[in-house]
């Protein structure tokens, strides 16, 4: 594949990706706004803490191959077979282990509904395993197109039976099948999509090929899932489901949008640092843009939550969720700093360097271990202020790492940065302004809260669109031009 040909599939791509990720976190927030009002904190807190555990194991469902897949420069049939029963033989096994075990999770945590919920999601394990394979095809091909269905239908089969079982009363379960309907209904599709069908094991060399960078990634999938959750662990331990609950909800406010809008970059720039390899200066020109893009879309959210939570998050989950107020606005100054993370994994993972990427991870999993225990005893608040420190260290490791090895100065990065950064605080400063003169105007919080956010993002854009440094605004420019299709229309010239 021609140059030409990979920036015009990336960027391509991008569209479907940012089109796919946009729907989606439109989907999940309102239907996260519905189970919120029909459900309580602690079913949330339940469903949390399954889901921790889940995300250990699952880390070694499909033993990195998937990805291996992606990032292998040549791959056969047998390599693509060989993919699917290792990862299929891997999940029955850890299915199997995590249903025997559920009784003793339940146990650790104190909470005797865990058990059954935890049974029911670990049978889920082998269609998830099968789900990785068409999925890591459509990756590798940069078919986020057909990914972009993928996606939306699961989303969409979550909403209706999500709300359906929470609208009949059942609690936790309502998120339990919700969760299995997506999975299964993913996969069928996922494997239509991609054309594909398994066939017989044949060869053991091609499931070397596949290992080496498979198993660095499933160790690196281990740590990064521990640090996903570590938080978790210790507030449903040492608290209890209610508290995990509101302090899942306040995480989920600040880091699972910014997740849904950094995840088109990062999907994409995965397999295209790992077709770069051997070209230092695009590879540092890519990863400014990556951080820049970022960034501009990441804060804008950031900027309009984080003067507004006391009146946004009652208002739009219900009055249960005010706990969850505190935390929430704590955490808007680690969601940056997370999702800038993922943005350096792309580039190391994509270039090779899964044990620089380790030690980053361990870096900040060291800092949440070795302080969680006196911290959690203060609430969710301390604990969230423990999180934003260990996101800052991983970033500064992660910072030093990327200057070593992609030689991505620290004037760089700040060149990247630094106007999203100062249009989100002028932003920030706009919304509480503007929120607390319209108090007096209108007995309306939903229209108090709507222009707020108007204004913040009027602000916002108008900082980036007249500010001195043109970089950005020419981004912003590019993006516009992705958004209405004009590179879509090249993909028949590829």
């Amino acid at each position: 594949m021609s140059d030409d040909s990979l920036a015009r599939r990336t960027k391509v791509a991008l569209v479907w990706q940012f089109a796919g990720r946009g729907a989606g976190a439109l989907i999940q927030f309102a239907v996260g706004i519905v189970l919120a009002r029909l459900l309580m904190p602690r079913d949330f807190g339940i469903m949390a803490l399954a889901m921790t555990v889940l995300s250990f194991v699952e880390a070694l469902n499909d033993l990195g191959l998937g990805q291996a897949l992606v990032q292998r420069k040549d791959i056969s049939k047998d390599h693509v077979h060989a993919a699917f029963w290792g990862t299929l033989t891997a999940s029955a096994v850890l299915s199997s282990l995590l249903f025997l075990g559920a009784e003793l999770f339940s146990g650790f945590f104190k909470e005797p509904e865990l058990r059954n919920v935890l049974r029911v999601l670990a049978l889920c394990f082998p269609v998830s395993a099968i789900l990785s394979i068409p999925y890591s095809l459509l990756r590798r091909d940069l078919d986020f197109r057909r990914i972009f269905f993928v996606d939306i239908s699961g989303s969409v089969v979550y909403g209706i039976v999500g709300i359906g079982a929470a609208l009949l009363g059942m609690g936790v379960w309502a998120l339990v099948w919700g969760l299995v309907a997506r999975q299964v209904v993913s996969c069928i599709i996922a494997c239509v999509a991609a054309a594909y069908l398994p066939r017989t094991f044949r060869s053991f060399g091609a499931l070397r090929d596949l290992m080496g960078f498979g198993l660095g990634m499933t160790t690196l999938g281990i740590i990064s899932n521990l640090n996903w959750n570590v938080d978790y662990l210790f507030i449903g331990r040492m608290l209890n489901s209610s508290a995990l609950g509101l302090y899942r909800r306040a995480f989920d406010a600040t880091t699972q949008p910014l997740v849904q809008i950094a995840g088109p970059l990062t999907a994409v720039l995965f397999p295209a640092f790992a077709r770069l390899q051997d070209e230092p200066l695009r590879v540092r020109y890519v990863l400014g843009r990556g951080l820049m893009g970022t960034a501009l879309v990441s804060l804008p959210l950031l900027a309009v939550l984080a003067p507004t939570a006391p009146y946004a998050i009652p208002l739009v989950f219900g009055q249960q969720w005010t706990g969850a107020v505190a935390a929430t606005q704590i955490l808007c100054l680690g969601g940056l700093l997370r999702v800038l993370s993922v943005v350096f994994r792309a580039l190391l993972t994509g270039l090779g360097h899964v044990t620089v990427v380790l030690i980053a991870e361990i870096a900040y999993l060291l800092v949440i271990v070795g302080f969680a225990l006196p911290v959690v005893k203060h609430g969710i608040e301390a604990m969230a202020w423990l999180v934003v420190a260990a996101a800052f260290v991983r970033m500064a490791a992660y910072g030093l790492t990327a200057q070593q090895r992609a030689q991505f100065t620290f004037r760089e990065y700040v060149g990247s940065l630094h106007v999203p950064v100062v249009a989100a605080l002028l932003a920030a400063g706009a919304a509480y302004l503007a929120f607390v003169g319209l108090q007096g105007a209108t007995d309306n919080q939903w229209l108090v809260l709507v222009l707020s956010a108007v204004m913040a993002l009027l602000v916002y854009a108008a900082y980036i669109w007249w500010c001195p440094w043109p970089t950005a605004r020419q981004m912003v420019v590019e993006m516009l031009r992705l958004i209405r299709g004009r590179l879509v229309r090249e993909e028949s010239e590829v």
